[in-house]
């Protein structure tokens, strides 16, 4: 398979991976807390010289909004919808929505979820420097995003908060974030810093993270509390395996691990080899499955989208000239099947102008002198006159 590039962006890390049939490799990794870190990846570029490449982002501070508007169509449901997201993310770098279903009651308004994601001041310097250099991003995606899709690859709940590990980490620090499901749809998603190195001193962060999430969802009343909160580990087995023994006994939490080559399985990415967290599936899964871009901003993607259209109109250019070599070929055919029957007409015309001519010759002419011929006449005339036809006979025995 062709090899495709992907460019991991989290609040502390970049990371540059390549995407084989082999699986995925990281070929450049860089802390956003070093003072070079834009040198060092424009000379990489410059150095690799990628010829495309989408962005992933896995950042903190996204703000997620189920909202109401009401059932319009075309431009008017597009001005609107761009009226409520500035109205409710003013400073928001990139907005993205998603229609979820229409009400049956009421005014039947549509519902929709809107998200919001900020760029840190790192991950805008990277941008920055991606469009000075002319890169070509054919889009950016946001990892909560992502997570909805893997909803079908995910056991049953009815709410249920998946933990994954954010790649790359600055020292002494880890992050991880908790996405929040409640009966198939997206709610929250939250990036946690904890502090720590070793398994020992970031885990118990990590269960005090997820208990103040669950106190959060409580107190916001989007957590049902009739029901316990299912707790995914979506980390590779070794760190699931300790974190579920520290697991302290709670009657309001189920935790458990999910298998991360079981949702690659699910996805069909099992031949590309194992992942060790949840965003390194994902980054497979937008690389090899096609999806569609969450963004596409004005400035970034520009080269990406004139190189695009230019391989279109040269594809079009392309399938033009095919188009009229078949033409003009049947057109040949054509004109020579034409010619085969005009060709065949005119050997038939030759052939009835020589019989013409061969009966022309053969046959005999009987010249009569004008006087003669008037005589025959005239003796044609007498005999008509003098004789007895049938009609003259039955006429006089009629009698």
């Amino acid at each position: 398979m062709q090899v495709k590039h992907v460019l991991y962006l989290s609040d502390v890390s970049l990371i540059f991976c390549e995407i084989d049939s082999a699986g995925l490799k990281s070929i450049f990794t860089h802390s956003l807390t070093d003072a070079d870190y834009i040198d060092k990846f424009q000379r990489f570029l410059a150095k690799h010289q990628p010829e495309s490449f989408s962005i992933f982002l896995d950042v903190m501070g996204e703000e997620f909004k189920h909202e109401k508007i009401p059932h319009i169509g075309g431009k008017d449901r597009e001005l609107l919808l761009d009226r409520k997201c500035k109205g409710l993310f003013a400073n928001a770098n990139l907005t993205w929505r998603k229609h979820l279903y229409r009400e049956k009651t009421g005014r039947k308004d549509d519902v929709y979820l809107l998200i919001s994601v900020p760029l840190p001041s790192a991950v805008e310097h990277v941008f920055d420097a991606l469009m000075q250099m002319k890169q070509k991003v054919s889009g950016v995606y946001s990892a909560s995003i992502l997570e909805r899709d893997l909803l079908s690859a995910l056991p049953t709940s009815p709410q249920s908060l998946t933990v994954s590990r954010i790649l790359g980490s600055s020292p002494g620090k880890k992050l991880y974030r908790q996405t929040f499901m409640k009966e198939g749809e997206l709610l929250m998603s939250r990036v946690t810093s904890i502090s720590g190195e070793t398994h020992e001193q970031v885990f118990p962060q990590l269960l005090s993270e997820v208990e103040r999430m669950r106190h959060f969802l409580s107190g916001t009343r989007q957590l049902d509390s009739r029901q316990k909160l299912d707790v995914l580990l979506a980390l590779d087995d070794a760190e699931s395996a300790q974190l579920l023994q520290q697991q302290a006994d709670n009657d309001k939490v189920n935790m458990s691990a999910v298998s991360l080559d079981g949702i690659a399985k699910n996805k069909k990415l099992g031949s590309h080899g194992s992942f060790s967290s949840l965003a390194e599936l994902l980054l497979a899964y937008v690389s090899l499955k096609h999806v569609k871009p969450h963004f596409k901003p004005a400035g970034l993607c520009d080269s990406f989208q004139t190189k695009h259209a230019k391989g279109f109109v040269r594809w079009c250019s392309a399938g033009l000239l095919v188009l009229s070599i078949v033409a003009a070929s049947v057109i040949i055919f054509l004109a020579k099947s034409e010619q085969a029957k005009v060709d065949a007409l005119q050997a038939g015309v030759a052939q009835l102008e020589s019989h013409k001519d061969v009966l022309s010759a053969s046959a005999q002419v009987t010249e009569l002198e004008p006087r003669l011929m008037k005589q025959i006449v005239d003796l044609h005339q007498l005999l008509s006159l003098y004789q007895y036809g049938p009609d003259r006979v039955l006429s006089v025995l009629s009698r």
